[in-house]
């Protein structure tokens, strides 16, 4: 949030000498400061060697392959169909072209969200070696946004727009839940059915 937010305001005080649009971020920076700092000093003087340890294996993850969580740069790609469902992610190149196209007011937001959308990715796929699909996450609500755009776009070229989108949303949420991939899942998973065996034991 802090970081999209943080590269419009940029943007904003580069293009129009604006820098009252930094007050409200500023704020926003000692809210969340507030929240946060009181626990991280708790437990630094409370529990010292148990929060350095945290520190230490968390940071772990940007330099090394941690608990065989590995990857190449090409590991969120093959989960574009979990995130967003099955070929909907070309709605959302769709949508990202159309937005370049918006007015100029729109432009600062959408640049300062591609950059963050494009600076998450870049970051987890070609620095962090350990991968792990929730890290992608952050993002995929954004992500989300423009699938719609290009849905709404595609959408707007019927004449009858209200019986074309019903059934697009529709469809949508079919390849979005992933039904039958669900369900080929549960039933030919053997560790699913060794733990669900299992927990009859106990």
């Amino acid at each position: 949030v802090f970081s999209a937010w943080g590269m419009s305001i940029v943007a904003a005080i580069v293009a129009r000498q604006n820098f009252k649009s930094a007050i409200p971020f500023c704020y926003a920076i000692m809210v969340s400061c507030i929240v946060f700092l009181p626990w991280q000093i708790y437990i630094f003087h409370c529990f010292p060697k148990e929060a350095l340890f945290e520190y230490q294996f968390n940071s772990r993850h940007i330099s090394e392959v941690v608990e065989n969580h590995g990857g190449n740069w090409r590991f969120y790609c093959s989960y574009f169909n979990q995130y967003f469902g099955r070929h909907l992610i070309w709605f959302g190149y769709l949508g990202i072209l159309l937005s370049f196209f918006q007015n100029k007011e729109d432009k600062t937001i959408n640049n300062a969200l591609l950059c963050y959308i494009s600076f998450v990715f870049l970051f987890f796929s070609f620095i962090v070696k350990t991968k792990m699909s929730t890290y992608f996450f952050v993002i995929a609500p954004l992500v989300m946004v423009y699938i719609a755009v290009g849905l709404e776009r595609i959408s707007s070229l019927f004449k009858h727009r209200k019986l074309i989108l019903i059934p697009l949303l529709l469809l949508c949420v079919y390849y979005s839940l992933n039904p039958l991939e669900i369900v080929a899942y549960r039933r030919d998973d053997a560790d699913r059915k060794t733990k669900i065996y299992n927990t009859t034991l106990y």
